[in-house]
């Protein structure tokens, strides 16, 4: 049995989150897992790459690359957002750079031209190529569903049913309005830690709000905090407390009426309360460097002042856990820790996380050891 496989059994997925251990460090300090995350995890989930609100128009697109895998992403013609492996068939250059919009992709090695549905129309100077017709040629698509004003892109082989598996996430965002409020702001937060730490402090049912930031626990009734699984993604839920009072920042403004906090397997969440939705978005850049997007959406009738206040809640409770991630990383570094627990009125949706990531490292593992 070789260490990868040894690693992942050292996680007992049988245990409850009474009896449980967490998964070992190995799984946040060991390069070969972001390796095998790479192939798996990243490969067989639908990933959220970008905003539908970037493709108002026919031509429009953004272009990206995630996990290895270059994509760009189109309005076309009919108004339908298709998405394509960013990489032409003639020598593999990448065909689009960054966003923009555009009636055609050309290819700058070759000049090879794809229309918007990804179809190649012009290859030039192929004269006495044999066995070649251009229907075979196009852009390579990639499955693509939208919800809301999110795209998400799917890499592997067998996409399952991206709206059966998040119909009530759907539903619970749109009793919120959730599509009538407009993108205002992104940030980008880069953390010295690997992805998944950064996902654990999101999934610990609101453990440690109380402890590390006091300003936004003070508006909360985190008695009432309350979680949901699902098959691939979890809902937090918590109401605002009756005596809220307003903190730094304005957290007052910020949460109330309540928070939903939805967390999509693996590495995307979103945040709902009140006039407002951010959500964060996780990426590995190593296997302990983590760059997490924060994009801002607010109601349209909101004045300036208030998603300045509210961007500056949300960098004080940001800066928090970007101090505690960084910490928790170089403590999984140390000799001292390998495993620890759950606590269990908490964190079932961190132990749902690790789950899903040993059944994925699992199709791989010990399918390999079978072979």
């Amino acid at each position: 049995m070789d260490y990868l496989q040894r690693e992942l059994k050292v996680f007992d997925i049988e245990k409850t989150v009474e009896s449980g251990f967490t998964p070992p460090s190995s799984w946040y300090t060991d390069p070969r897992f972001l390796e095998l995350e790479q192939r798996s995890v990243f490969i067989d989930s639908w990933l959220y790459v970008g905003r539908s609100d970037e493709l108002q128009e026919p031509g429009s697109y953004f272009s990206g690359e995630f996990s290895g895998q270059p994509y760009v992403v189109v309005r076309n013609d009919e108004g339908e957002i298709k998405a394509f492996y960013n990489v032409c068939r003639h020598h593999a250059s990448c065909v689009a750079k960054k966003s923009g919009k555009t009636q055609k992709f050309v290819c700058p090695y070759h000049s090879w031209t794809y229309d918007l549905d990804g179809k190649l129309i012009h290859a030039p100077r192929l004269d006495g190529i044999q066995n070649f017709s251009k229907e075979e040629y196009g852009l390579i698509p990639i499955p693509c569903e939208v919800l809301g004003p999110f795209v998400f892109l799917f890499f592997g082989e067998n996409p399952w049913d991206f709206h059966h598996e998040f119909s009530v996430l759907k539903t619970k965002l749109q009793e919120t309005n959730y599509e009538k409020l407009r993108f205002a702001k992104r940030i980008t937060y880069d953390i010295n830690c690997n992805w998944k730490v950064f996902v654990d402090n999101y999934l610990d049912g609101g453990y440690h709000v109380p402890y590390l930031h006091k300003g936004l626990a003070s508006q909360l009734d985190l008695k009432n905090y309350t979680t949901e699984i699902f098959d691939r993604y979890s809902l937090q839920i918590c109401d605002a407390r009756d005596d809220a009072t307003p903190q730094r920042g304005d957290f007052n403004e910020r949460v109330s009426g309540g928070a939903l906090y939805a967390w999509l397997y693996p590495n995307f969440m979103i945040n709902r309360y009140g006039p407002i939705m951010d959500i964060n978005w996780t990426i590995p850049v190593g296997h302990d460097k983590t760059k997490v997007i924060f994009d801002f959406y607010f109601a349209e009738n909101v004045e300036d002042e208030f998603i300045e206040k509210s961007i500056a809640a949300s960098d004080i409770v940001q800066q928090e856990d970007m101090d505690i991630c960084d910490a928790v990383q170089r403590g999984l570094n140390s000799r001292a820790y390998n495993q620890g627990r759950y606590a269990p009125l908490f964190e079932k949706a961190a132990l749902h996380f690790h789950h899903l990531l040993y059944k994925d490292f699992a199709n791989i593992l010990l399918r390999k050891n079978t072979q």
